[in-house]
């Protein structure tokens, strides 16, 4: 039997922040149907999908993850869901307190609302979660950066993914993203997994977060914020900040200003912004 598809653009939503539930049979039966009904039909590639048992880690006040690396899933339900029946979406960002910036991981939308407004309410809910902890831990009023990842139209087909990555490109742009101009490499989310060759990195454009360079007339984020994020993201899947992978991020990290454009430009011309090293890994 098909699914069904509840045809409706917008939604009256109410917000569950596992991080702040307390430990319960509520709280891991959340993250479980989470997990299991959105993140892994929505994500078919699982070198870029989180063990679960790594958040569960995140989640445990005793465990040393919980503090050095901020996990927050916010979920999405209709205003009237008493019973909790249906996740919505939901959004899983992680703030990194050495760098001081936040890493929007994942936004899942509900197969069965596609088209709604649920993406950009918890784009809207990530950018808040991100920059309260920001406030919180380092009494700064935002995140230094705010950056995310999504697949490359040149390296990932629109038959490998849920949603063409052109398309996604084009929302993410709405939603205030811009490409990094740099040859992003994710490491290895666990030991079980390898290395991810085929994702952008982009980063949340503001007027805060962003600089401008008016001689090259292009906006900028600055090379120690962009290393200090990464120095951090693969210290928290425990992988060695060292050999060729990590040595080929290091190297564009030379020059003092990452440069970022337009996501509409990648959507227009993909080819120049990766590399033969990275098309020969895949």
């Amino acid at each position: 039997m098909a699914e069904q598809i509840i045809k409706k653009k917008e939604f009256n939503c109410k917000f569950i922040q596992l991080r702040d539930l307390e430990p319960s049979e509520l709280k891991w039966n959340l993250l479980n149907r989470f997990y299991n009904e959105l993140m892994i039909p929505n994500f078919p590639d699982g070198d870029e999908l989180d063990p679960i048992d790594v958040w569960i880690e995140m989640f445990s006040p005793n465990n040393s993850l919980y503090r050095t690396t901020i996990l927050q899933i916010t979920l999405a339900f209709e205003k009237n869901d008493e019973n909790l029946e249906l996740i919505l979406g939901g959004a899983v960002n992680e703030y990194y307190p050495r760098s001081q910036c936040g890493l929007i991981s994942y936004i899942v939308v509900n197969q069965k609302i596609r088209g709604s407004n649920i993406g950009t309410i918890l784009a809207d809910q990530s950018f808040i979660v991100l920059n309260s902890f920001a406030q919180f831990f380092h009494s700064i009023p935002k995140c230094r950066v705010i950056f995310a990842e999504t697949n490359s139209p040149d390296l990932v087909s629109p038959e490998q993914d849920v949603m063409a990555p052109r398309i996604r490109c084009k929302v993410l742009h709405k939603m205030g993203f811009s490409l990094v101009n740099f040859n992003y490499i994710q490491p290895p989310l666990s030991e079980n997994q390898s290395a991810a060759y085929n994702l952008l990195l982009i980063a949340l454009k503001t007027n805060e977060i962003c600089q401008f360079d008016p001689i090259q007339s292009k906006y900028y984020i600055l090379n120690n914020h962009l290393r200090w994020f990464l120095e951090e993201f693969w210290d928290s899947v425990d992988y060695p900040t060292e050999g060729k992978d990590w040595e080929s991020q290091i190297e564009q990290l030379k020059t003092p200003k990452i440069y970022i454009s337009s996501l509409l430009d990648v959507v227009n011309d993909q080819q120049s912004l990766t590399t033969s090293n990275n098309k020969a890994k895949l």
